[in-house]
């Protein structure tokens, strides 16, 4: 069965099979990492700062790309684009759909 929950929690804290982590596209192609997720980046010893860097990931609507985590704590990490532009209630609802077909997979 699969549940959502959405949290602000410490990434030491979280124990789940996937987390979902969405990212917005900008306008010269360059992902920026969030300050709030630097501590999950050094978890997965700086996975998610290579795949922005070799641009394995763009962000774009509709994108899913997961990374395998640690064998406790979070298992999976599932990075969802946005798109471009402003995230509206419309774009959040359909990154999320993303994220749980994704989980569904898998």
């Amino acid at each position: 069965m699969l549940s959502l929950h959405a949290s602000h929690a410490s990434i030491s804290a979280i124990d789940s099979p996937m987390l979902a982590v969405f990212l917005s596209a900008s306008d010269n192609g360059a992902i920026t990492l969030p300050a709030a997720l630097q501590s999950l980046d050094a978890a997965l010893q700086g996975s998610i700062t290579r795949t922005l860097a070799r641009r394995d990931f763009r962000a774009a609507r509709d994108e899913c790309f997961v990374l395998v985590g640690a064998e406790r704590g979070i298992e999976r990490v599932a990075l969802v684009g946005l798109g471009k532009g402003t995230a509206s209630r419309a774009v959040w609802r359909r990154a999320a759909s993303v994220a749980a077909r994704s989980a569904a997979k898998l």
